[in-house]
């Protein structure tokens, strides 16, 4: 397997709110409690490939009793945990619990930004709880600088044209909003983004489900709720490689029975991809750039020298034309690195922002370590913008193994283009030096 076929985990059927479009507890579905044990989860986590694995349910994961336990044993077995929650059950306590346990990605789904309409959405929930979670997650990025949030909203007909309103509403809280249409039956969707055109294939992904089962796509994930699909293998006696290689097969064979549920399925839109990476399905506004774990404005002074553009080093295929970067087609290959000066970081730290116009695709700017095995601190991600430039906000902090800047293709549909207009360092003040020079590092 590929680390980009692993869907993830949905450990539990079992919710807190029953929201109106829900398939698996809403208003009209039949409501089900199944949920994997830690044995189940961990057999999944030791046979997909290390990398980001997001936790999520057909309910809520943290109605999951053993919610924790499968994040730890995710760290344990070299997964980076991700987290889909109704963010009704996320208190500071318990979010610190999760930083701790090794949490940077937590994605809330929303749908309003008023809380009455999010009262006849999600009935049961409160706005108020998502808000206070996401203020308090913004409040730990200094000392979680890797750490990212976003929120997922479905959008109706009625609130089709108020995307603004919602990025409006969450800049300052979350690092991205992102979009997605509404599927009003298993199979269907209304309110796409764009023209759908022609049908693509679907990329499949595995994901386990709380009855043990293990699903290759999120159609199947919904259709299963309500039919009884026996031919889908069971982590207690397939491993989930076997298993995407016989869900793999079924999909290519036209008389299969997974076949015959994808010939009027449209979740294939998916997988068609405009140039900034969006789908007629999904669509993600980047809002945070970074700046979040910087310190006031007034607390920084320019200096020069620090970075020299011209020193960049391309990598992978990446070339420049004319003043513009074009990155390796394959997603997240390096395009550039630029050497950060010797003892960056030794004494005090370094917070650099980048300017740049992004035509195409998707750009993520981290800093690494020496050899560029591992990022430290966040990576911030770009994507294309026709109307106003993208800026990208790093820091540095003291004593940390940062190395270099690099920049890469963070766009499943082939090279992203890009022109780096300009770049700014800076340090601390020094009167307010002692603010941060104790902050620990993170990576």
């Amino acid at each position: 397997m590929n680390p980009d076929q692993v869907g993830g985990i949905a450990s539990t059927e079992v919710c807190d709110i029953s929201c109106v479009m829900c398939h698996f507890n809403g208003p009209l579905a039949p409501r089900k409690s199944a949920t994997i044990s830690p044995e189940e989860a961990a057999a999944f986590m030791r046979d997909t490939p290390k990398g980001l694995l997001w936790f999520a349910a057909t309910g809520e994961f943290f109605m999951d009793p053993n919610a924790l336990t499968h994040l730890r044993n995710a760290v344990a077995l070299g997964h980076k945990p991700a987290i889909l929650t109704n963010g009704q059950s996320l208190t500071p306590a318990l979010i610190d619990e999760l930083l701790t346990i090794g949490v940077r990605m937590i994605r809330f789904s929303v749908d309003a930004y008023d809380p009455e309409t999010y009262r006849k959405i999600r009935r049961g929930g409160e706005l108020s709880k998502i808000v206070d979670a996401c203020r308090y997650l913004h409040a730990r990025k200094r000392e979680y600088p890797d750490l990212r949030v976003e929120v997922n909203n479905v959008l109706f007909h009625k609130t089709f044209g108020d995307q603004d309103r919602f990025v409006a509403f969450w800049r300052g809280l979350v690092d991205a909003v992102n979009f997605n249409a509404e599927y009003y039956d298993t199979f269907r969707f209304r309110n796409t983004f764009f023209d759908r055109g022609e049908r693509v294939d679907c990329h499949l992904q595995l994901y386990l489900l709380p009855t043990g089962q293990m699903a290759p796509c999120c159609a199947v994930t919904v259709h299963q709720h309500t039919h009884n699909l026996d031919w889908l293998p069971h982590i207690r006696d397939t491993q989930p490689s076997v298993a995407m290689e016989k869900l793999q097969a079924m999909y290519n064979d036209p008389r299969s029975p997974l076949a015959a549920l994808c010939r009027d399925c449209e979740w294939w839109i998916l997988w068609k991809k405009d140039q900034t990476g969006n789908s007629p399905y999904f669509k993600t506004v980047e809002i945070d750039s970074g700046a979040a774990i910087w310190p006031d404005a007034g607390e920084l002074r320019e200096v020069a020298g620090e970075l020299k553009l011209n020193r960049m080093v391309l990598s992978n295929g990446a070339f420049l034309d004319g003043k513009h970067l074009v990155t390796p087609p394959a997603q997240w290959w390096y395009a550039a690195t630029l050497q950060l000066p010797a003892a960056t970081c030794e004494l005090e730290p370094l917070f650099i922002r980048l300017e740049a116009e992004i035509e195409r695709g998707a750009i993520g700017v981290a800093l690494a370590q020496d050899d560029g095995s591992a990022f430290v601190g966040r990576e911030v991600v770009g994507r294309a913008s026709f109307s106003q430039p993208v800026t990208f906000h790093l820091m540095a902090q003291t004593g940390s193994a940062a190395h270099s800047l690099i920049i890469r293709n963070v766009s499943a549909e082939g090279p992203s283009r890009m022109r780096l207009r300009s770049s700014h360092t800076y340090r601390l003040r020094p009167a307010s030096s002692s603010n941060l020079v104790s902050i620990r590092a993170v990576s």
